[in-house]
């Protein structure tokens, strides 16, 4: 799948710009430029990052929690 589209497909889904960026290490307007087209091929390991992004950002949510521990 593009980039493009799998970065348009998470904003309908409910993630902001801002949330996607946050979770694989980049800043907004970079998100912005690849969701627009500007930026075509972004590297590697950007573009394997937002394709590992799970599709709701409930789910990025719980990935990132820390475990509860139990004491």
């Amino acid at each position: 799948m593009d980039i493009k589209i799998q970065i348009n497909e998470l904003l309908r889904n409910g993630y902001t710009q801002k949330q996607i960026a946050s979770l694989i290490g980049v800043s907004q307007p970079a998100i912005s430029l690849i969701s627009r087209g500007v930026v075509k091929n972004p590297s590697f390991h950007i573009g394997a990052a937002i394709m590992s992004l799970p599709v709701s950002p409930a789910s990025a949510e719980e990935k990132t929690t820390e475990p509860e521990v139990i004491r």
